[in-house]
């Protein structure tokens, strides 16, 4: 058994992450047209599968809303700059 190294291909690298990001939060609060369809039809998807309708009983942008949080403090990396 090897261990990973920092130059195999799986190895995380943080400036893969690093640049301009959109936050979940802009499609939940998106007035887009197609944005607002495509919220209508998962939430109408969900809602026709019983064991999954409870997720969105109070709608499936209120429960992506509590679920997902991108711009919490809790959830920056600070890297120094």
């Amino acid at each position: 058994m090897t261990s990973a190294t920092a130059t195999d291909s799986t190895a995380f690298d943080i400036t893969d992450w690093l640049g301009e990001w959109e936050s979940f939060e802009h499609y939940v609060d998106s007035g887009d047209a197609t944005i607002q369809q495509t919220w209508e039809a998962d939430e109408q998807a969900v809602l026709a599968n019983p064991k999954m309708a409870l997720m969105a009983a109070r709608g499936i942008k209120t429960f992506w809303s509590m679920a997902c949080s991108t711009t919490s403090p809790e959830n920056i990396i600070h890297i120094g700059y």
